[in-house]
This record gives structure tokens, sequence and C-alpha cells, in this order.
């Protein structure tokens, strides 16, 4: 299945009922690229390699069999959601300085009633509403 959009989504879950462990995705265009499984996560460990690598990896898979591994690390356990809200035209760049202790903290704990379940944490910070809209 080709996704030509960068959506994965469909092609994990098509993959993972067809017994698959990780989808690894390229397109022909040059240059990196990352793909969308989803807000929650795709149903399989997806990565996306270059136009250049999946050429290598196509002519190797074309004479046999391939093993293949990955790994990765978090450089942070956190997550930052930053906004730095503004009025009227930017004329300039910008530069904000931020230090940890400036910042707040939210500390949650998701549960289901039973069934495994996926959770998307989409914080909301002060700033304006759209009109007609309340907390």
């Amino acid at each position: 299945m080709k996704a030509v959009d960068g959506a994965l989504h469909e092609v994990a879950q098509n993959a993972k009922a067809a017994g698959a462990e990780a989808v690894l995705a390229h397109r022909e265009a040059p240059g990196r690229w990352a793909a969308f499984t989803g807000y929650a996560g795709g149903s399989l460990p997806t990565r996306t390699i270059e136009a250049a690598e999946a050429e290598t990896l196509l002519a190797r898979l074309a004479a046999g069999k391939v093993a293949l591994s990955w790994k990765a690390t978090a450089t942070s356990p956190y997550v930052y959601s930053l906004a730095f809200p503004e009025t009227g035209e930017i004329k300039g760049s910008r530069t904000h300085r931020v230090r940890d202790r400036d910042l707040g903290q939210v500390e949650t704990t998701y549960n289901s009633m039973g069934v495994a379940a996926d959770f998307i944490d989409m914080p909301r910070g002060p700033g304006p509403r759209p009109p007609g809209t309340t907390e």
C-alpha cells in the first residue's frame, strides 16, 4: 500500500494484520521526512528512511533475506509544550529564553475501564478565546 501523503496509520494497521512487527517506509522524493501514524501513535513501530537508503535496502532484499533492527532513546523523559502568543504583525525575529523553574507542571495518570486504550493529552493554556466559547 502506498502512502503518498506521509500518513502511515492505515499502512501500519494492515501490516500488523499481516503479521509484521514494524513498518519501514520510504518515498521516492529526496530528503528526510516524518510519517504520521496518528495522535496516539501507530499500531506498530514505524520508521522512515530516505530514498537512497531505501534503494540500497531494496537491492539487498532482492538478493535474499535481510535482518533489520533499530532502537531509540528519548533525549528527555519530559514533553514540553510552549507557546508565545503574539498580537499583530511580527516584523522581526524573536528569541525566548525559558527556564524549567518558570514553567508549569502537570502530573497525570490515565486509566481505562478494563480495556486497553490510547490517550491523547492536549493541554490548553491561557490566551485569547474564540468568540462565544467558555472554559
